[in-house]
């Protein structure tokens, strides 16, 4: 049976935060970067809230991201904030994501693949959905 994905609402905090933490344990455990949960919650309330934001959620993962124009541009871009699966749900969460974009009427997506969380894995299934490097985010502890 497929796991079913359907939008969030603000009735699923507790569960988006809960990934949330797990999701923190796995990405960002060698940056200084803490899990606070009042934080964690109120920026998935915002998203959930927004006409510009949405999150996808199943039992086993979440997607949430938003849409707004480039810097330069009318056009919009959608980019994913957050991207947390289990039992290989990553690619339905994606697609489910672009599906919503393309709705809101976004020309451009942008997925990231972290480095310590399967990093080359999730790069190698962004590449076969079409994705291609266009930018890279290095980051320094300060």
């Amino acid at each position: 049976m497929t796991e079913p994905i359907r939008e969030a609402t603000v009735d699923d905090l507790p569960h988006i935060v809960k990934m949330g933490r797990l999701f923190h344990l796995r990405a960002y455990r060698n940056l200084p970067v803490g899990y606070d949960t009042p934080t964690a919650t109120d920026f998935a309330r915002g998203l959930i809230e927004s006409d510009n934001g949405v999150i996808f959620i199943s039992h086993l993962g979440m997607c949430g991201g938003l849409v707004a124009p480039f810097y330069m541009s009318t056009t919009l871009q959608a980019s994913e904030v957050f991207w947390f699966a289990q039992d290989g749900l990553g690619d339905a969460l994606r697609r489910r994501f672009e599906d919503w974009a393309k709705d809101k009427g976004a020309k451009v997506c942008t997925f990231s693949a972290l480095r310590p969380v399967r990093g080359k894995a999730v790069e190698r299934i962004l590449k076969t959905a079409g994705y291609h490097h266009h930018e890279t985010a290095l980051v320094k502890v300060i």
